[in-house]
């Protein structure tokens, strides 16, 4: 079983401006224009790769982090905001599952904003970014399979910018571990020494309850008394 999850991103132009026309798409990129384009518009896409599936769902559900993080790693305060909640059943191997969903730059800045004024301070660095939740579940080749991972798309906004750190296509192989049944067989030594121990330790029961009745003979009346 191999999933794979990809964020596809873009934003389309609202405002006028000498370099853009008004309505047409960017996408792929790594900076947007706030002023000009504030929205990013963002698709997961995940599908699978299996020889044979049945009654396969698949889940995905993207949530935004908002959070302020100290050099040593504190976490002074996060805040989250749920952004698509996407399930598909009936899904087949190599089928793509699409889970959509918008970000406004300037409202997510305010709300950075709004957290730092309401708190009075900001010791660390404000991080925002997308956490996606991919599960799937169903007969994979055969046999029950469950499948979750996680991955992430950070998003930085500069003001007059906004930065996607985009991963790439994540790609993940689950490998099944099967239980296989063997047969104890045993070499010759294992197989006639068991009986041949039991045969040697009868055979020195005997001996020993010999030697003893020989030397209880061989002592005179007096001896034995003693």
């Amino acid at each position: 079983l191999t999933v794979e999850s990809q964020y596809e991103h873009s934003a389309t132009v609202t405002e006028p401006n000498a370099v853009f026309d008004t309505g047409s798409v960017l996408d792929a990129r790594d900076t947007y224009f706030t002023r000009i384009a504030p929205e990013l518009n963002v698709s997961v896409a995940t599908s699978y790769a299996a020889q044979s599936a049945e009654n396969v769902a698949v889940r995905v559900d993207s949530t935004l982090v908002i959070r302020n993080v100290g050099e040593e790693g504190t976490v002074y305060w996060r805040e989250t905001e749920p952004l698509a909640s996407e399930t598909a059943s009936g899904v087949a191997p190599g089928e793509t599952v699409n889970a959509t969903f918008a970000l406004n730059s300037t409202e997510a800045d305010a709300t950075a904003a709004a957290i730092e004024e309401e708190l009075g301070a900001s010791p660390g660095e404000t991080e925002m970014f997308v956490v996606t939740y991919v599960a799937l579940e169903g007969a994979i080749n055969g046999e029950p399979t469950s499948y979750a991972r996680t991955v992430e798309m950070g998003v930085d906004y500069g003001g007059d910018t906004y930065t996607v750190s985009d991963p790439g296509r994540q790609s993940d192989t689950a490998e099944r571990t099967e239980s296989v049944a063997v047969d104890r067989r045993y070499g010759p030594l294992r197989s006639v020494g068991g009986p041949l121990l039991l045969l040697i330790g009868l055979l020195g029961t005997g001996g020993l309850a010999y030697v003893r009745r020989e030397r209880e003979l061989a002592l005179a009346p007096a001896e034995r008394d003693y």
